[in-house]
């Protein structure tokens, strides 16, 4: 039991389950006192002592299930491929010519004696270090290793001089022993590196570009934005409530304090009132920067409640404000909004940046920052760089966010050469990795 627990555990944090020493104690008085014969009784048992969160009961409940599947020989022979050979001539030829172990094995097939072939595997798999698996060579690696424990190398028709209905008996025995231990490897594989495939996934996203994450993945990347907005709210709400009392004023303390002989009773703190300024977002959500734009959004929707004063603006052909849409919408709807609408025709930065200074009026000033993202690909478009300077001098900061290398700036119809100088900080955004630093930096801004 012991060993079956701390393989479980590990198995709950392959899958973002977590799951403390103190709470793996619980779940072993809980596993001893229920037992292994009910699975669903143990099932409810260790959910109560080790899921806490819905997500994590979530992945508790495929977790369990794959965990109590590993088992080998799920799927019988079929009956009609075994009816279609004798078994005594096959077992007579497989024994005069490998050793008695493999010989026993085929027996087993032939009489569906599924159990003892499940221990059999079993026994050659924990030699093989099965449960030390912990990158992709590995499953090869125990794959073959067990089947040379098992000697199933020998086990061939040819090899043998086996012709006919035989040679079809013994290599169907063969491929089927072969397909369910790569089966039951497979399934041990993702259970002790991940159990859903999903790491790997996760991992592409995080270093790969956003842009070519395909539809199918998008929803993890897209709980994987969500988990950053809810750790930088947590860190910023933190950070906030132990800020907020000020600095202390020795004077004035020192000063209230005189009737208690300088005891410092009563303190005084100094508060400091600071005027925030307005954070203005302009996103290019043309076909060419649209995916990153639309995970960029949906950070921003997830941090609204700590952020400053904001203003959002989306644009491709033309600019337009989407500050409203986000208002008693859900991400998904007020950012599919935007896209439909601001997202078509050819880019012009310089008729977009024109308008944005347009909408904006005073508001823009020396408490503002500008933060822009896109390539800068404005279709030989005029670059309108005195309206650039113009929103640089009258901002505090211009932070530009952009998915190409340094080295594309000048290829093509990229306007931002023009657009650089009047820039406070440059930033790649291209992956996860990059979207968490430029969370964390418009967190920062006052």
């Amino acid at each position: 039991m012991d060993t079956s627990l701390a393989r479980f555990v590990q198995a709950l944090r392959n899958a973002d389950v977590t799951v403390s020493p103190g709470e793996t104690l619980d779940a072993a008085l809980v596993w001893q006192h229920l037992g292994s014969s009910d699975r669903s009784l143990l099932k409810n048992g260790l959910e109560l002592a080790l899921a806490k969160t819905k997500q994590d009961k979530l992945r508790f409940s495929d977790c369990f299930d794959a965990f109590f599947q590993t088992r080998a020989f799920n799927e019988n022979p079929k009956s009609t491929l075994l009816q279609s050979f004798p078994h005594k001539a096959v077992l007579d030829v497989v024994q005069e010519g490998t050793t008695a172990a493999l010989t026993g094995l085929v027996r087993h097939v032939l009489e569906g004696r599924l159990d003892e072939l499940h221990l059999r595997f079993e026994s050659a798999a924990l030699d093989s270090g099965i449960h030390d698996m912990n990158a992709l060579r590995d499953k090869s690696r125990v794959f073959q290793d067990v089947s040379n424990r098992l000697d199933l190398h020998r086990l061939n028709a040819s090899n043998l001089g086996a012709e006919g209905d035989l040679a079809t008996g013994i290599n169907y025995v063969r491929r089927y022993l072969r397909d369910q231990l790569q089966e039951y490897v497979d399934r041990h594989y993702k259970l002790e590196t991940d159990y859903t495939g999903k790491r790997a996934v996760l991992k592409a996203a995080l270093e790969g570009s956003l842009d070519d994450i395909p539809a199918q993945y998008q929803a993890i990347v897209r709980v994987e934005v969500e988990r950053i907005a809810e750790e930088l709210r947590f860190r910023y709400k933190r950070r906030q409530k132990s800020t907020r009392r000020g600095a202390l004023d020795v004077r004035n303390s020192l000063r209230r304090n005189f009737a208690y002989d300088g005891a410092l009773y009563n303190l005084h703190w100094r508060k400091r009132q600071k005027r925030e300024g307005t954070l203005f977002i302009v996103c290019d959500v043309s076909g060419s920067v649209a995916r990153i734009s639309r995970f960029f959004l949906l950070l921003l929707y997830q941090l609204a409640e700590i952020l400053p004063d904001v203003r959002s603006f989306a644009f491709s052909a033309t600019l337009g404000e989407i500050t409203t849409l986000q208002e008693g919408e859900s991400p998904e709807t007020a950012i599919e909004s935007a896209l439909f609408e601001w997202g078509n025709g050819n880019t012009d930065y310089g008729a977009a940046l024109a308008r944005f200074r347009t909408l904006t009026g005073q508001q823009l000033n020396h408490r503002s920052t500008v933060v822009i993202l896109g390539d800068a690909r404005s279709n030989f478009y005029p670059a309108r760089a005195d309206v650039m300077r113009e929103i640089a001098t009258r901002a505090k900061r211009v932070i530009w966010l952009n998915p190409e290398t340094e080295d594309q700036w000048t290829e093509g119809d990229s306007v931002m050469p023009a657009y650089r100088t009047f820039c406070s900080e440059i930033y790649r955004l291209q992956n996860v990795t990059d979207l968490r630093r430029v969370a964390n930096e418009l967190v920062h801004v006052r």
